[in-house]
């Protein structure tokens, strides 16, 4: 008896492990690859007007080379415009695991309150999600 049980388990097992499944969501999208990853985006929180100051922008990407680095600027309640666009340079820090890239900024001619936002490109043209840094006063 045990020896039927035995066949019968090892032909269940056979003919469902040929089985395979249709997935609808396969005819409708295409995985173009992966998107870099912004850890973290940070700058001063009080700067002067026309100075220069540095951003600290920590990014990975696990199998896409990671292209360029977008900076968009709010002033005051405004919308965001870009104002930085440069090549992406590496610079991957061991213990972070992590790119940890320096941008310098000018800071705005007049006194107010801006709102900087970065994404970063890869080389098979998709964009990060952003990053923002909220309320930067220009004095």
């Amino acid at each position: 008896m045990s020896k039927y049980i035995f066949i019968i388990t090892i032909c269940i097992i056979g003919l469902t492990s040929c089985y395979d499944t249709y997935n609808p969501v396969d005819d409708l999208v295409d995985i173009v690859g992966d998107v870099a990853q912004i850890a973290t985006f940070t700058g001063p929180t009080k700067v002067t007007h026309g100075t220069t100051f540095d951003l600290t922008l920590k990014v990975s990407s696990a199998h896409v080379e990671m292209d360029s680095i977008r900076i968009y600027e709010k002033k005051g309640s405004g919308v965001y415009i870009l104002t930085k666009h440069i090549a992406f340079t590496p610079n991957f820090v061991e213990a972070e695991r992590l790119h940890v890239i320096t941008i310098p900024y000018i800071a705005p001619d007049v006194a107010t309150t801006i709102s900087l936002q970065a994404n970063v490109v890869t080389s098979n043209g998709l964009v990060s999600n952003p990053k923002v840094i909220s309320k930067i006063a220009i004095e």
